[in-house]
């Protein structure tokens, strides 16, 4: 790219400065974050667990409540009051479980975009730098430039008295 005049090197260089300052805060809480990440996975694959054993608890229970119809007896109408009750207990498990884990997927995508947080800043912060050493080097490249061509000028003066 284009150099960039001295104002827009300080502007650069606090950029920079705070770009460092964001990536050193990121990777000090890389520890507690990685830890958070693998509590969530934890979490979702505890939570898909429960999911798993409600769904075939619901599906015993249907089971059950269908072998149930099949009997007039007195016991069977309570057999099937009673399987109804317990179907319709795995099926606000499942729910609940579904929810649940509704809850701790977003926790897992959370906790995971915050961990590249650091890496990401420090990609950007190296290619900042980089920018900005490409930066200075052009300047000072120009201002020894500038000094030779005046240098040139007063040898050219003082060679022609």
């Amino acid at each position: 790219g284009k150099a960039r005049k001295g104002g827009s090197l300080r502007e650069m260089e606090r950029a920079v400065q705070s770009l460092e300052a964001r990536e050193r805060e990121a990777m000090n809480a890389l520890p507690a974050v990685t830890e958070e990440k693998a509590a969530a996975k934890a979490a979702v694959e505890d939570t898909e667990e429960q999911l798993r054993i409600a769904k075939d608890q619901r599906v015993l229970g249907m089971r059950a409540l269908d072998e149930d119809r099949f009997s007039v007896t007195r016991e069977g109408v309570e057999d099937e009051r009673r399987d109804q009750t317990k179907l319709s207990a795995a099926q606000h498990k499942e729910a609940l479980e579904r929810g649940r884990l509704r809850e701790e997927m977003q926790r897992l995508a959370e906790a995971r975009e915050e961990a590249a947080e650091g890496p990401r800043l420090a990609r950007e912060l190296h290619i900042k730098r980089r920018e900005l050493d490409a930066d200075k080097a052009q300047v000072k490249m120009r201002t020894q430039l500038h000094l030779a061509q005046g240098l040139e000028e007063n040898q050219d003066f003082a060679g022609r008295r």
